[in-house]
């Protein structure tokens, strides 16, 4: 197999893996799993804060399962259990997802713009699109994380005050981020193990 199809490949494997756990952690979790508290206490620890009050939940109403904020978005800061997986709101039980919403939109548009890559580039491409565009991406969740960001370390920011985003623009901000990504670490990862094919057959001479 040609080594930039194995690079697509992995990535969008690894990507598809990612995505799954994410939406089955609060599935196992209602079934009682003790591989959903793995999932959240000793994997995804190391992917996200994991704040509730930033996060999207899983709920099992009478109607059956439904997603929506697991703690209504007051934009208000709040200092919560990070080990937090489960909350009940007026009556129904609900578990978060692993990780906080922005960072479900994060990996979710980085898998959906990993597909989409192959149908505008070639899979050995090693050009990138113009660093701009990546910057231009990155602003809006630079400037809605940065703020809540300073706000969570106590800062009182002028004409805002205390800033807390809302789970709908985190998923916005992280979708615009994670659709980019792709067109750019694919090509780096292109050139990378290109390049140190190249210097081996340079050594074997």
């Amino acid at each position: 197999m040609q080594k930039h199809l194995v690079i697509y490949t992995l990535f969008i494997l690894a990507m598809f893996i990612l995505n799954v756990a994410i939406w089955a952690t609060p599935l196992l979790a209602f079934d009682g799993d003790p591989l959903a508290g793995t999932l959240y206490h000793n994997i995804f620890v190391y992917f996200c804060h994991q704040k509730i009050s930033r996060s999207l939940c899983l709920f099992e109403g009478p109607d059956g399962f439904f997603i929506a904020d697991c703690i209504p978005q007051q934009g208000g800061y709040v200092n919560d259990n990070l080990r937090q997986v489960s909350i009940i709101q007026e009556g129904v039980l609900g578990y978060k997802f692993p990780v906080c919403a922005r960072d479900i939109s994060i990996y979710l548009g980085m898998l959906l713009a990993g597909l989409a890559y192959a149908r505008f580039y070639r899979l050995d491409n090693k050009e990138f699109p113009d660093p701009l565009y990546l910057i231009i991406a990155l602003i809006p969740i630079g400037v809605d994380g940065g703020l809540q960001l300073l706000s969570g370390f106590g800062f009182d920011l002028p004409f805002i005050g205390m800033y807390e985003s809302t789970n709908l623009k985190r998923i916005v901000t992280g979708f615009i981020a994670g659709a980019v990504i792709p067109f750019y670490i694919l090509p780096i990862l292109n050139r990378f193990f290109g390049k140190r094919q190249k210097i081996k057959k340079e050594a074997k001479k």
